[in-house]
């Protein structure tokens, strides 16, 4: 799904945990690492008026949502509904 022109997965917590776990354990590339991120109101806010923060998080193999806001208004802004607050990668279970 995109949010504001970056692509957020719409993946909860555990999913997300699982995917990363995956990517480093199953999938190592040897050309870089694999990147995750997160995204709340003000990263896209500063994304939308920085080339260079944009670019930087679309980078990214993997952006979570990090932020409750964004969650709620995930359904009316792209018709899809985010399953929960993905958060900073800290929470991760």
């Amino acid at each position: 799904m995109e949010i504001g022109g970056l692509p957020v997965a719409r993946l909860d917590r555990k999913q997300t945990a699982r995917l990363l776990i995956d990517l480093a354990m199953k999938y190592r590339r040897r050309d870089r690492p694999w990147i995750a991120t997160s995204i709340n109101g003000r990263v896209l806010s500063e994304a939308a008026r920085q080339p260079a923060l944009r670019e930087a998080v679309r980078f990214a193999d993997v952006i979570s949502c990090d932020g409750q806001p964004l969650v709620m208004a995930s359904r009316r802004v792209t018709g899809f509904a985010l399953p929960e607050r993905g958060g900073d990668h800290g929470s991760l279970p």
